[in-house]
């Protein structure tokens, strides 16, 4: 990490926020905010320190050429960073120590500090001027870039990037298995309703086909006692003419041992 004394004129850094982790991005377009963004090492978000003979420093974007600037030169709290032509003393900073490892940049023409805006941890947010309270949001790591600090940064942010997509992605995958689910539910639910007239048809098919045989079985077992008694008055006096004709002989048999 860069400190005051070691920036490097013909260098170019990255200004990561403490706070927020992301980084300082100039403009495209001249009189734009100075924002803070997601951490790619594109050339916006580079800054070239240029020494004053105050010992502080212009910072110029190489990708635009325009300097760390706050809108019409002011001064008043809140008044946002942006970027502009070389040409003014509310481009001067001093970059000091704000803790181990960051450091502050302080607007020679205002005595004011670079912050974000409305303390944002959001991408896309101004940065700003403000008193200087301490806070993390005024604090900066400076890495030179490229150097393996600024690969670390700017991959730290794509895993986060990553990470958070893949926990959005799964929080819809199994937002959709429960509408999967409840549509299951649903469908299963109506099919057991739909089969309910069906059942209640089938038990009373049943029913009716259950005392069809009854009743063909009792007009069959009526039949066959009919049969059986029909049968029954053909075959008796057949029977009794046999019986008696068995008693006839009967007796002539016992006449003739009385004659011997």
């Amino acid at each position: 990490m860069a400190g005051k004394n070691t920036l490097k004129p013909n260098s170019v850094y990255l200004f990561v926020n403490r706070r927020t982790s992301l980084v300082l991005q100039a403009p495209v377009e001249r009189g734009a905010a100075v924002t803070q963004e997601k951490p790619e090492g594109n050339k916006l978000q580079l800054w070239t320190p240029i020494p004053c003979e105050d010992g502080s420093f212009r910072f110029m974007n190489p990708a635009t050429a325009f300097m760390l600037d706050t809108v019409y030169s002011g001064t008043a709290a809140g008044t946002w960073a942006n970027a502009w032509d070389e040409n003014s003393e509310s481009q001067l900073w001093r970059v000091e120590v704000a803790a181990r490892g960051y450091r502050k940049f302080t607007q020679v023409h205002s005595g004011k500090v670079l912050d974000i805006a409305f303390m944002s941890m959001n991408p896309g947010v101004p940065a700003q001027i403000w008193e200087d309270v301490g806070g993390e949001n005024q604090q900066w790591k400076i890495l030179e870039y490229p150097s393996p600090e600024a690969a670390a940064c700017i991959a730290g942010a794509g895993l986060k990037a990553a990470a958070k997509k893949a926990a959005a992605h799964s929080g819809k995958v199994l937002d959709n298995a429960e509408d999967v689910l409840s549509d299951v539910a649903g469908l299963a639910a109506e099919a057991a309703n739909n089969m309910k007239p069906v059942v209640k048809k089938a038990k009373r098919a049943a029913k009716k086909t259950v005392r069809n045989v009854a009743a063909k079985a009792d007009e069959a077992a009526k039949e066959i006692k009919k049969n059986v008694k029909k049968t029954a008055k053909a075959v008796s006096p057949e029977a009794v003419e046999a019986r008696e004709r068995a008693a006839e002989a009967a007796e002539e048999f016992i006449d003739s041992l009385k004659e011997d």
